[in-house]
């Protein structure tokens, strides 16, 4: 089966679809019905899948288009941490498969890039459900989904940044299968280690330890302001410490690229 054992184990299910609108809203709507969680959405397709504030997220076949419903898995003002646990457990899932050296980050706050380029980009969301965890312990009905969006089999040629996927890096190995196998396992390890949130402080270590290096220069796009500098950490919040020319600036939210992208020192671009 797709669903690693180790999933399976702690009551994880699959539900695989050929071809959905978009696995975050599929599961945010289970999530809305009343299911119980720890229940993957996997498509061979979406044919509205979705990135961060709407943006189109293309969803060919070969490619790895997955959501976890997870039920009141934390207090909800602790929701946002989520980003930073799903972002563990699909690096973890990507060098068990490609290996190290190959210059696989994650980039504040939900891009996973290879030597510059992307690779997977990550979506959590939440909704209110109706139902109660096991144990009849109070819940808030709060319920998260964590959407992984990976190029395995290809990769979007007519984007403005460049992009590659893990076909390119692992051969062979780098199936969409193979990877889902990987990070079923994965999230569990990432979420056990994050605690329900006791312990970001961990959680953000292991974040950091896969992070773009300290110094990589980055642009961030805001609302009400622009900057450029270069990356420092994550703070205590999981907020971006941007050092720029003037001192150190404190970004909650924003859009934040490579300032150089086309730079992409050490990915294969084509296939050997």
């Amino acid at each position: 089966m797709l669903l690693h054992a180790a999933a399976r184990a702690r009551g994880y299910r699959l539900h695989h679809h050929a071809s959905v609108g978009s696995t975050n809203e599929e599961a945010l709507a289970l999530g809305r019905a009343g299911d119980p969680g720890r229940l993957w959405i996997l498509a061979d397709r979406q044919t509205a899948g979705r990135g961060r504030v709407g943006r189109r997220w293309d969803s060919p076949a070969g490619n790895h288009h997955a959501s976890l419903l997870l039920v009141d898995p934390c207090p909800q003002r602790l929701a946002p941490q989520l980003s930073f646990v799903a972002g563990v457990a699909v690096v973890r899932a990507l060098l068990s498969i490609a290996g190290e050296g190959r210059g696989i980050a994650l980039k504040w706050p939900n891009d996973v890039l290879c030597g510059g380029a992307k690779l997977a980009g990550l979506l959590v969301e939440g909704a209110m459900s109706p139902r109660a965890p096991e144990g009849g312990s109070q819940s808030s009905g709060f319920s998260a989904v964590l959407g992984f969006g990976v190029n395995c089999a290809s990769h979007p040629t007519h984007l403005d940044y460049p992009t590659t996927d893990l076909g390119l890096l692992a051969g062979p190995a780098g199936t969409r299968d193979a990877l889902f196998a990987a990070l079923s396992a994965s999230v569990v390890d990432a979420l056990d280690l994050w605690d329900r949130g006791r312990n970001f402080a961990g959680i953000r270590r292991a974040w950091l330890d896969h992070a773009l290096p300290p110094g990589t220069p980055l642009a961030v796009a805001r609302p009400d302001a622009a900057y450029t500098g270069t990356f420092k950490t994550v703070d205590d919040d999981g907020r971006l410490i941007l050092e720029t020319g003037s001192g150190c600036v404190t970004v909650e939210a924003g859009d934040v690229v490579l300032a150089d992208p086309w730079v992409c020192r050490g990915v294969v671009m084509t296939k050997e």
